[in-house]
């Protein structure tokens, strides 16, 4: 026997659902005592310290309503996963719920309204990989010499610059070259033009310079491959793009204002960190830009909403493909995040794992047809 029943499901929106039910008295009882706890870890009252009253005490001086509201209200959270489950949605963000009746000793009455995922209708997703994929394999990828020896050409310059700042400083500001060499800004604020003269030899001392290179032949031959690799790298990236905006184009799907909202929070969140890795204040930022959060949020909603879309496309295609994420990437995933955000709520970082490595299988699905 479960702990909820007379569970009702109703679609109030395309995107919304609204869930009433009960849970039994006896599941809210069992909460009870976690609730008192919970009242009393502030209460203070004359001869004891705070959190230290008695319960009984407690419920005396909260009484007995408050404290079956706060285990009723414990007793759903509970109850929640097992409730959305058992009514078949998938749940997208933060529920709103609201307690319908109450009354010690009796069944908890609650509605909760949630925002869940639309019925999303793709084309022949497919057929569209495939013909995307085929137009991706006519384009012969290669590399020309010229493009070495515009790479070769670009090292050789930033060279003659880096070697040109060290030389001035040091002659006009009589400063150490080491602390020349320190100073990156210093280097940068030396981006003068140098003529050919200038230019250093690319010979093997040169390329033995860069790294383990045996000559500057060998330094040649592992350019040219990694200027492919780049290359395969971009044109599988770009069919990528290519692929999910063509099933964009004709899919049918409501699109719920949480996911827009969602990809919102995460672009603003990736933009502060890259901001704050450069070694900005994002308040000085939007300060010096003259804008605010909800400024550069009213600037990539377009954007946003093209993720959430996109969001949909592979959700959709994992769903109807039976794709799962690999466990041992999960959990190697989860594990590497909250080492680097100890704070994180490990549900969260879970779930957005979890979503990462689902898209990738969509996508590795959809390239492999």
């Amino acid at each position: 026997m479960t702990d909820y029943k007379n569970i009702s499901v109703k679609k109030i929106e395309a995107s919304r659902a609204e869930i009433t039910g009960e849970i039994s008295a006896d599941k809210v009882r069992g909460f009870e005592d976690k609730a008192l706890g919970h009242l009393g870890g502030d209460f203070a009252l004359p001869g004891f310290r705070p959190g230290h009253v008695p319960a009984k005490m407690v419920k005396e001086k909260v009484g007995e309503v408050r404290v079956w509201i706060e285990a009723g209200e414990m007793a759903l959270e509970k109850e929640y996963p097992k409730i959305i489950e058992a009514a078949g949605l998938s749940v997208l963000g933060q529920p709103e719920v609201q307690i319908t009746k109450l009354a010690p000793g009796n069944p908890l009455g609650f509605k909760i309204t949630v925002s869940v995922m639309p019925e999303t209708k793709l084309p022949d997703y497919k057929k569209i990989t495939k013909e995307v994929l085929r137009q991706a394999d006519d384009k012969k990828i290669e590399v020309t010499d010229k493009e070495v020896e515009d790479l070769i050409l670009d090292l050789q310059k930033a060279r003659a610059r880096h070697e040109k700042v060290i030389k001035e400083k040091s002659q006009h500001e009589g400063q150490k070259t080491q602390e020349t060499e320190q100073n990156p800004a210093e280097s940068a604020d030396a981006d003068r033009g140098v003529s050919e003269a200038e230019l250093p030899p690319f010979d093997d001392e040169f390329a033995k310079s860069l790294g383990k290179f045996e000559g500057a032949e060998d330094f040649k031959a592992k350019a040219k491959e990694n200027i492919l690799e780049d290359k395969k790298f971009r044109a599988r990236e770009k069919a990528r793009l290519d692929i999910v905006d063509k099933i964009i184009e004709d899919m049918k799907a409501e699109l719920p204002d949480v996911l827009v909202e969602g990809e919102l929070h995460r672009m603003v969140a990736q933009f502060e960190g890259d901001i704050s890795r450069a070694g900005f204040s994002f308040q000085d930022y939007l300060k010096h830009a003259g804008k605010s959060e909800d400024d550069l949020k009213n600037d990539w909603k377009s954007q946003a909403e093209k993720r959430a879309r996109t969001q949909l496309v592979l959700l959709e295609i994992a769903k109807k493909e039976g794709l799962k994420p690999d466990k041992a990437k999960t959990e190697e995933g989860v594990r590497e995040l909250l080492a680097q955000h100890k704070d994180a709520d490990e549900k969260r970082v879970r779930a957005y794992v979890e979503e990462a490595l689902l898209n990738e299988a969509a996508l590795e699905f959809l390239e492999n047809l």
